[in-house]
């Protein structure tokens, strides 16, 4: 499991600290999509968590010939072995992800995919502050 901060602005938080009786969970649902998006989208262009390209591996023969760390494209498991779960109810909640997979950690020095590449932490605020628009009509 990883924890990423998202840069919020001062007026954003503000904002959503001032929203009462509002149920979070569409919002989390909404950003979980995002990091499981994110990780795809990430992996499968060669992304580590900055968005810089990971550096090469030997595939083992036989593997196929997609990215490092996913050979077989999304159907590798760094791509399929990913879950990310919206945790929370009320003006509270989280997003737990991880991966199934053991042998990533061997790659964690040298191909860090831990984390929200800036496209993803980008569509988060634009989540959030789409919530916030439409919390704020009403």
């Amino acid at each position: 499991m990883f924890k990423v901060h998202v840069e919020m602005s001062a007026s954003l938080r503000s904002r959503l600290s001032k929203l009462s009786r509002v149920e979070i969970a569409p919002l989390l649902r909404d950003v979980e999509k995002i990091v499981e998006s994110d990780n795809r989208r990430g992996i499968l262009a060669g992304e580590d968590k900055d968005g810089n390209p990971l550096k090469p591996v030997t595939p083992y023969p036989g593997r196929g010939s997609g990215p490092p760390l996913a050979p077989s494209g999304g159907a590798s498991r760094v791509v399929s072995d990913f879950d990310a779960v919206a945790v929370g109810s009320g003006k509270t909640g989280r997003i737990a992800a991880a991966w199934n997979v053991p042998w990533l950690k061997y790659h964690e020095k040298t191909r860090d995919i831990v984390g929200i590449r800036p496209r993803g932490k980008a569509e988060i605020l634009r989540a959030i502050r789409d919530f916030l628009k439409n919390h704020a009509r009403g």
